[in-house]
């Protein structure tokens, strides 16, 4: 999403952006990657989820994905989450 030698304040401010002035689907896709956004600014960047996620609980739709992902938001910010990256013997490339 981001390159791994961004400084995690401009990440944090882009994040930022896009919650407060994007349309629903790209807040709905903030949301749905939040936990990895997390995980990877570091344990400083917990503060965004106040930010971020609280205002965004006005919306009905995107308040459900919140509460989709809020488990991974938690596990993320105690320090419990994980991140796996899929096989690639999961993907298939279909070349016509």
């Amino acid at each position: 999403l981001f390159p791994k030698g961004s400084l995690s304040s401009w990440k944090t401010h882009v994040i930022k952006q896009i919650a407060s002035d994007s349309g629903e689907e790209m807040t709905r896709t903030l949301v749905q990657c939040f936990p990895l956004l997390l995980y990877n600014l570091g344990s400083e960047s917990h503060s965004i989820v106040e930010h971020v996620f609280v205002p965004l609980l006005d919306n009905t739709t995107v308040c459900e994905d919140i509460a989709e992902r809020f488990g991974e938001v938690m596990l993320t910010i105690i320090g419990a989450g994980q991140v796996e990256r899929p096989s690639l013997d999961k993907f298939e490339l279909n070349i016509s």
